[in-house]
């Protein structure tokens, strides 16, 4: 498992970043929030990790930080909810406003 990872961003795209690391170019999918939370191309960054496996695919989920990681993972344990569709539900709203939804249970919001 891949905890975090330090590295430059070469490319920004909604939905996703190229992380250099040490010449070695990764590809994470992103939320909305940890998109506009990154700097521009050519910074150095941290962000944290989520490696998911299956059969016919693997794939790298990045978050700028450990609190929009521990919600992914909440939200990947509801019955339906895989890695892509957690990843949209925090793009949908700010991490403090999708909590606050969730845990008033604002059905109209979600």
């Amino acid at each position: 498992m891949i905890s975090f990872l330090v590295g430059i961003i070469e490319e920004k795209q909604e939905g996703s970043i190229s992380l250099d690391v040490n010449g070695v170019g990764y590809l994470l999918y992103v939320s909305n929030n940890t998109l506009a939370a990154l700097p521009e191309e050519g910074e150095t960054i941290k962000i944290y990790t989520y490696m998911s496996v299956r059969e016919d695919d693997v794939s790298l989920f990045g978050f700028s930080s450990k609190e929009e990681k521990q919600l992914f993972l909440k939200l990947t344990l509801v019955s339906g909810i895989g890695p892509k569709v957690a990843l949209s539900i925090l793009s949908g709203l700010p991490l403090s406003q999708l909590i606050a939804a969730i845990i008033k249970q604002d059905l109209r919001t979600l």
